[in-house]
């Protein structure tokens, strides 16, 4: 029996003091869970994705490989390589993002994500600030290939979705950000 929810962000320890798991033990531990699917996303990093592959391979599981990315301005968003060029395109992203900053530092900003755009399936992750909500949404939708079709708009919709807890207790303002992205979907 497989789970009718599938987890895209998922975390390993190669996310450093974020998650104390390896990649091969949440594979199995989804697999025991009943999971079939699971999206592998740890921050600015796809160093547990070999480990993730061959134990989802023994598991019979799915693996979604991706990457969390923490832009400059605070903005996260969930990467996910939709084919060789967007993997290539994303380990490009990850390597000027890790060589900009000092040690342990990821400078990355929209700009930078322009080129790789059209490869990847970007998700944006809703930001602890919503006031930067409505920006944030508008520079996802102005890299290419992010507004193309159906399912992008849906993808964007599960990324509003994701913890709809976060539109309770909003002001009469902030609520106008949710009732101009819901049209756009």
């Amino acid at each position: 029996m497989s789970a009718p929810y599938v987890e895209l962000q998922v975390t390993s320890s190669f996310s450093f003091l974020r998650s104390g798991s390896q990649p091969d033990e949440l594979i199995f531990q989804a697999k025991a869970l009943g999971y079939d699917t699971i999206g592998l996303t740890d921050w600015n990093s796809v160093a547990g994705v070999i480990r993730a592959h061959l134990a989802a391979r023994e598991a019979g599981l799915r693996l979604l490989p991706g990457c969390r990315l923490a832009l400059r301005d605070g903005s996260a968003l969930l990467a996910y390589p939709r084919n060789r060029a967007g993997w290539a395109g994303l380990c490009q992203l990850l390597t000027l993002g890790h060589h900009r900053g000092e040690r342990d530092v990821f400078l990355l900003g929209w700009e930078d994500l322009v080129a790789a755009a059209p490869d990847l399936l970007l998700i944006l992750l809703p930001p602890e600030d919503l006031t930067a909500l409505r920006g944030h949404v508008q520079n996802l939708l102005d890299l290419p290939g992010q507004r193309a079709g159906e399912e992008e708009s849906r993808f964007l919709a599960l990324t509003m979705l994701r913890q709809p807890e976060i539109w309770r207790g909003f002001t009469h303002s902030q609520r106008s950000v949710r009732h101009e992205v819901w049209p756009a979907l």
